[in-house]
């Protein structure tokens, strides 16, 4: 019997040696939350929906970006339309502007110098000799 109450005295003082002490127990609940606390941390967390919805926003938003062209190419359109607009404004220098069309307008012939030029010809042409006219001297 002897032996079983020195084993028991083992078992207690083990066992209280593992209890916490008044000191770690105060400490311990110092640095509990208290129930104000923890409903204010609560209440400021975001809910499932919202969380959600930002979800979907973010999902969105991806979509959206990978249909945007890269920079890469962007900086190739770019590159692309310089070189049509270089091209473009070289093809307009080797035009004639309007400095060098106005003295060409100025010199082109009017309507009424046509018409007297066409009365000209025609009196020539009625100068020439008429075919018939010129068989019968070569005949002659």
């Amino acid at each position: 019997m002897f032996k079983k109450i020195t084993d028991i005295q083992g078992l207690v003082s083990g066992s209280i040696s593992k209890k916490v002490g008044y000191e770690e127990f105060t400490e311990s609940l110092s640095q509990k939350v208290d129930s104000s606390t923890l409903r204010t941390s609560l209440d400021q967390k975001v809910n499932f929906s919202d969380l959600d919805n930002l979800k979907k926003h973010l999902d969105s938003l991806t979509k959206d970006l990978e249909s945007k062209a890269t920079f890469r190419e962007v900086e190739q359109h770019a590159h692309f339309t310089k070189t049509l607009f270089e091209d473009f404004n070289k093809e307009i220098m080797l035009k004639a502007n309007i400095k060098d069309l106005i003295p060409l307008l100025d010199t082109k012939a009017n309507v009424e110098d046509v018409n007297n030029t066409l009365q000209l010809v025609q009196k020539e042409v009625e100068k020439c000799v008429v075919e018939d006219e010129m068989r019968k001297a070569l005949n002659d």
